[in-house]
């Protein structure tokens, strides 16, 4: 019954992630595959096709049976992808905000400070987190033959909810921020202009940041009142829903 579990969420996650690439693939092609290489592009890229990535990586933590060390270094690996795509994402709403705002410098001091606050932050908590998790003896599961460890059973033990709370907690505070500083932007242009392209770049803009902020809260319950069996069947695809 949990295999099925197990597989179920990870073919849903996936369908979702496929079904989104697919839409847009059009667009993609007609507006960012004629760009020339910037920073921007590579965020995009990093964005879009790096959930595929770590899906893969979780895909092996849960289905493929590994010795101890190869799921210490699974689970590393797939931590800091998810942490890069994270950070990747926040970057993208960043520069947006700069942008909408027209690259004004005190806004810029405000965005660098709050990147390097957060950003900061969540490379070191996960960075004690790689540190803890190398440091514990994990037990195999008894599903599993003497000399293998269940990746499974490694991210059950290794998911301490007060790590993953503070890692969302700078997210929720750096999404706060920004849908703060895009409403008020929002509020300043729409006075002065009524074309409908600007109303639908602040109301999607507000809406994709205010469902980030949403998803992000959701998380930091999932780390605490979720149970050990379910954060690593659903804590995984859940975190990347924003990123879609």
């Amino acid at each position: 019954m949990e295999m099925r579990i197990d597989i179920s969420v990870w073919f849903a996650s996936v369908t979702v992630l496929i079904y989104d690439c697919v839409c847009t693939l059009r667009a993609e092609i007609s507006y960012v595959w004629p760009c020339p290489r910037s920073i921007g592009v590579l965020l995009f890229y990093l964005n879009r096709y790096l959930p595929f990535i770590e899906m893969l990586f979780f895909a092996c933590l849960k289905f493929v049976p590994s010795s101890r060390e190869s799921c210490y270094h699974l689970n590393t690996a797939a931590s800091w992808l998810g942490t890069v795509g994270m950070l990747t994402s926040q970057l993208i709403i960043i520069l947006r905000t700069y942008a909408l705002w027209g690259r004004k410098r005190s806004i810029m001091f405000v965005l660098i400070s709050l990147t390097l606050i957060v950003f900061g932050s969540i490379i070191t908590v996960m960075a004690i987190q790689a540190a803890s998790l190398s440091r514990r003896k994990i037990k195999p599961s008894r599903l599993s033959s003497p000399h293998k460890a269940s990746c499974l059973m490694m991210s059950q033990q290794s998911s301490g909810p007060n790590k993953l709370v503070v890692f969302y907690l700078f997210i929720c505070f750096c999404e706060t921020i920004v849908v703060v500083l895009t409403i008020i932007k929002a509020n300043q242009h729409l006075r002065q202009s009524t074309s409908s392209w600007v109303l639908q770049l602040y109301r999607n803009g507000i809406i994709y940041c205010i469902c980030m902020l949403v998803l992000s809260l959701f998380n930091c319950l999932m780390a605490v009142l979720a149970t050990r069996r379910l954060k690593p069947t659903l804590f995984p695809y859940v975190s990347k829903l924003g990123r879609w």
